[in-house]
C-alpha cells in the first residue's frame, strides 16, 4: 500500500470510508475476513456517500478485496465516473 502512495506527486486528499451495512451486520455477525455482501440498506448508504464525494475531485478508488468493500467502492466509482476500482490486499481486515 505504501508503494502506491510513493508513486503520487504533490499534495492530495485521502478519504477513508467504511463499507456500507453488510448482510453480516444485519445478522450481528462479527465478520472479519468472512466475505459477506452489502445489504440493500448498505447499497443505499454507498450511493449516498458517493453523492457527497462527487465534488471532491476523486481520481482513484482503492478497496479491500472483500465483497462488501468492493461493492461500496464500485458504487463510488459509478457516481464519480471512474471505471476501475483498484483492489489492494493491504486494505483487508
Amino acid at each position: 500500500m505504501v508503494d502506491f502512495f510513493k508513486t503520487l506527486n504533490g499534495r492530495l486528499n485521502v478519504y477513508f470510508l467504511r463499507h456500507g451495512e453488510s448482510e453480516g451486520n444485519n445478522a450481528r455477525i462479527i465478520q472479519g475476513r468472512h466475505d459477506l455482501p452489502l445489504s440493500g440498506r448498505g447499497l443505499q448508504q454507498a450511493e449516498a456517500i458517493a453523492d457527497w464525494l462527487e465534488d471532491k475531485h476523486i481520481e482513484v478508488v482503492l478497496s479491500s478485496p472483500l465483497e462488501r468493500s468492493v461493492q461500496t467502492a464500485q458504487a463510488e466509482g459509478r457516481v464519480l465516473g471512474l471505471k476501475d476500482v483498484h483492489l489492494h490486499e493491504g486494505l483487508n481486515e
